[in-house]
């Protein structure tokens, strides 16, 4: 019976998929989220009079729908490059938001926008805490791009004395919380919901086997899950 561990609370549906199988999976957040809507608001004008903006994240979209929630009648239209999965979903669920283009990762996101070669400036909905491949990219190639902090990612590492058959990651920051506590056995597969986590993971010198989700969902993480353990 695997024993598994995921790193962030996972969604309905992608439990559901293991509800019928004699499996034990622990869920422990290692990172925390703060909004910050009121940060937003200071730059409504800017963000009002700007066509274009970028997703890389779900909680990048959230921060927006706060932000929304604080302006009355907010009516302004915006197109948007995101990338697929949870943050494509998040996105539709928006009516003042429409989708130019997707990309599995902020690498081939970035050559979505730099190839649609946009006439009007770029908000880039952003953590605290990010990676420089899609910002360098950007500013590599002179697109009018400009980044608003719109939630704080915390890191809360915490010891785990479990062993455990398999680890599931979600985001670098929660690799990086998760090591800044532990250390993984060389043997133990970890699943990564999507390639740039993947590529964290070995930027990190972790040798384990590494198996990325075929969509950055959590629905297809569990399902690469599951086919991982009925190969064996």
């Amino acid at each position: 019976m695997p024993h598994i561990l995921s790193t962030a609370i996972l969604q309905k549906e992608a439990k559901e998929l293991l509800s019928d199988q004699d499996w034990k999976i622990d869920e422990i957040e290692f990172i925390d989220i703060i909004y910050l809507e009121d940060t937003l608001l200071q730059e409504q004008d800017f963000i009002s009079n700007t066509p274009y903006f970028i997703f890389t994240s779900k909680q990048g979209v959230r921060s927006f729908k706060r932000f929304m929630q604080l302006v009355p009648d907010y009516s302004c239209a915006h197109q948007v490059y995101c990338l697929e999965g949870q943050t494509m979903k998040e996105v539709l669920a928006v009516p003042n938001l429409s989708i130019i283009a997707t990309a599995p990762d902020a690498k081939q996101l970035a050559n979505e926008i730099i190839q649609s070669k946009p006439l009007n400036r770029i908000i880039f909905f952003c953590s605290s805490i990010r990676l420089d491949t899609l910002p360098n990219k950007l500013q590599e190639n002179k697109i009018d791009y400009h980044e608003l902090t719109s939630y704080k990612t915390i890191e809360k590492p915490q010891k785990i004395y479990q062993s455990y058959d398999a680890i599931l990651f979600f985001s670098p920051s929660g690799v990086r919380s998760f090591l800044s506590a532990n250390t993984l056995t060389p043997q133990t597969p970890i699943f990564c919901m999507g390639t740039t986590t993947k590529d964290y993971c070995s930027s990190q010198g972790l040798l384990n086997p590494c198996i990325h989700a075929a969509k950055p969902t959590h629905l297809s993480l569990i399902e690469s899950v599951k086919k991982h353990f009925y190969s064996l």
